[in-house]
């Protein structure tokens, strides 16, 4: 029970790890160095508040998130992670051909 509980660790660290690096990646680019410092706060911290105003929103509902719920939100997650990669890589080429150096 320990290894599965520690892969699922590793998988939910590793996509926020690299769903926000893109995120940083694209806001350096698109905004520059000084700009980009804010929106990357805010970033960090609008998801976060979301996340915790949707977790109190469900559980005055009466919602219960199942082990089964959350093994299948960790199964869909690379897939977002691969789609948000691709989109990142994608909006990346265009902002860098549109810079004139």
């Amino acid at each position: 029970m320990v290894i599965k509980e520690m892969g699922q660790m590793i998988i939910l660290s590793a996509s926020v790890a690299l769903i926000f690096g893109t995120k940083s990646i694209l806001l350096l680019l698109k905004f520059g160095a000084e700009k980009a410092r804010m929106f990357l706060i805010l970033g960090y911290v609008i998801p976060g508040a979301l996340i915790i105003f949707m977790m109190g929103k469900l559980n005055e509902l009466g919602v219960v998130l199942t082990e089964k719920m959350l093994n299948q939100t960790l199964m869909m997650l690379p897939v977002v992670v691969i789609i948000w990669l691709t989109l990142g890589y994608s909006f990346s080429v265009v902002i860098m051909n549109k810079k004139q150096y």
